[in-house]
């Protein structure tokens, strides 16, 4: 990395830090003790996928004070009041014993899509069990109460007689460091397996700049084929995180960054599971956006990214899992989001974009999605946005980015 990217890779982090800190100041003393997590009402809104979401509560990201992870700002907990030791252990073990206790209704019968519940019929069971930041950190998800988890899971797995299908998120940092040797994460691995585990890892993209400057992920591109090439050597699957619209990028460079990102997962043969940034508070984002600064992404452009992932999917000689998140979903639910806010793009064009990726999303009807947004491109409103896409300026991504880092600092107090 150049002095140029280190200095606003060090801005970025700063920015985000003096938001964070500013929350967690406004939001002094708050009670932090929860014994359900998010995704309790089992919105496919809330989930990378059709079916449930459960995202532990009051678990606290360590990256969070490390200034990592500019557009996010998911770990929106008190700190004064957080629980420790013994009782914070209770908290996350009271939080996933509900998803357990609740299987039935809270997972079985909220498989969506082409996997809907139809009694016996079901093929798996597929959903997300996971911490807010990363389940391979110690302090976050200790490991003791993982292998208490997954093995009350693989219990359940046997009752149902219907493979689980467990997707978990973490840091590729924390898988790297675990001791794979000891005879508790060999436990571990072993109940991951027999629940088909796919890990998600945050990578969110690609490029070296837009990844550890823009997004600030700190991560370089050997540590985090060494992550997920060890996940294949214990036999485990593989998925990544790629993020589109980052604060300083326009719609035609978010198109070009999330194709080049689509091409290295399916070379690499990695479930890529798309993200679109919307307006999360206390972010860059958040101050930009709200001083009418800069502009979130367009639902054409959403269009145009998903139609980039048809296309990687239909050169590839073999089926590769996909995997989209909702455009305007939560948790938490964003105050902005792209289809509410097109500069664009109307109304009900958004709204049918919207429509088709949620459907997409449920039946991974890859035809009728093409058929749809062909449609689109034909009206006089798509004719629009692509002018506006040849108004926007050819710009210089890193003076740009320093533009605004200048006009984020001016106005941050």
């Amino acid at each position: 990395m150049n002095a140029r990217w280190e200095e606003q890779k060090e801005r970025i982090r700063n920015l985000t830090l003096s938001l964070r800190r500013r929350y967690y100041h406004e939001h002094k003393g708050e009670s932090c003790y929860f014994s359900t997590p998010h995704g309790i009402a089992g919105n496919v809104s809330e989930s990378i996928g059709p079916w449930p979401e459960f995202i532990f509560r009051g678990t606290f990201c360590k990256r969070t004070f490390e200034g990592c992870c500019s557009p996010c700002f998911y770990s929106q907990f008190s700190i004064d009041k957080r629980q420790k030791g013994i009782e914070y252990e209770e908290m996350i073990r009271q939080q996933y014993n509900s998803v357990i206790e609740n299987f039935d209704e809270w997972v079985v019968k909220r498989q969506y899509g082409d996997n809907d519940y139809e009694g016996e019929n079901l093929g798996e069971i597929a959903f997300v069990l996971t911490p807010t930041g990363s389940y391979f950190d110690e302090v976050e998800f200790p490991q003791k109460l993982r292998i208490e988890m997954l093995k009350r899971l693989e219990k359940l797995s046997h009752r149902y007689k219907i493979p689980f299908r467990l997707h978990i998120e973490a840091h590729c940092k924390d898988w790297n460091v675990m001791n794979r040797e000891s005879k508790n994460s060999k436990e571990e691995l072993d109940l991951l397996r027999k629940l088909n585990t796919k890990i998600l890892f945050g990578f969110e993209s690609a490029d070296e700049y837009v990844r550890n400057v823009l997004y600030n992920k700190n991560i370089d591109m050997l540590e985090f084929k060494r992550a997920y090439n060890t996940v294949r050597d214990e036999k485990l699957e593989v998925g990544i995180f790629i993020f589109a619209g980052l604060f300083s990028m326009n719609n035609i460079l978010t198109i070009e960054d999330v194709s080049r990102s689509l091409k290295f997962a399916f070379k690499e043969r990695i479930t890529p599971v798309l993200m679109f940034q919307n307006v999360q508070q206390y972010t860059i984002t958040d101050i930009l956006f709200r001083m009418g600064k800069i502009s979130l992404i367009e639902p054409f452009t959403v269009m145009e990214i998903v139609l980039k992932l048809v296309e990687e999917l239909e050169i590839q000689d073999e089926n590769i899992e996909w995997l989209i998140a909702d455009p305007k979903g939560g948790p938490p639910i964003p105050e902005f989001n792209i289809f509410d806010c097109a500069k664009v793009t109307s109304r009900e064009c958004a709204d049918e974009i919207y429509q088709m990726i949620h459907e997409l999303r449920l039946s991974k009807d890859l035809e009728k999605f093409k058929k749809k947004a062909e449609k689109l491109k034909h009206t006089n409103n798509y004719k629009e946005y692509y002018a506006y896409l040849k108004e926007e300026k050819n710009i210089n991504l890193e003076k740009h980015t320093e533009d605004l880092i200048r006009v984020a600092e001016d106005i941050v107090d």
